[in-house]
């Protein structure tokens, strides 16, 4: 099994950002009023699809290490598009509600574990320990003053 990296990736000044922003997130999610079903999307169904793509690789595969530019764009895709979308099935599927739960639990517990990169494959890092990196231009500037 791949090693995961130990200890703190991340300093006082990432750490202090991901719970901010983190917590503006869920504030945000609250705001909204999140029904059942915008919960169970944001809790369960999203790091669930996240765990099960990135575990199709197999336990044996290297960490995966996406920083590049491109990954950075294709970060930005991905959060521009579930905060934009919301679906009616004889309900209302708030995706942007269920997207502001996932990224802000997923920010929370990666200052809690001290994760750098990004929160978008925080939680599947933690229930797979693994260290997955997905580039952040969020915190990609704190990040590279605070450890370089």
């Amino acid at each position: 099994m791949p090693k995961r990296q130990t200890g703190r990736q991340i300093g006082r000044w990432g750490t202090a950002a991901r719970i901010l922003v983190g917590s503006g997130f869920l504030a945000a999610a609250v705001v909204m009023r999140p029904t059942l079903a915008d919960a169970l999307l944001g809790f369960v169904v999203m790091p669930g699809l996240v765990v099960g793509i990135l575990a199709m690789r197999g336990k044996k595969a290297p960490p995966l290490c996406l920083d590049g530019p491109f990954a950075h764009v294709a970060n930005i895709a991905i959060a521009i598009g579930l905060l934009g979308v919301r679906i009616q099935v004889g309900f209302v599927l708030d995706v942007r509600t269920a997207a502001l739960l996932f990224y802000g639990a997923s920010m929370l517990l990666a200052a809690w574990k001290g994760m750098g990169a990004c929160e978008l494959f925080a939680i599947s890092n933690a229930l797979r320990q693994r260290d997955d990196q997905l580039g952040c231009p969020l915190f990609l500037p704190i990040d590279s003053i605070e450890i370089s």
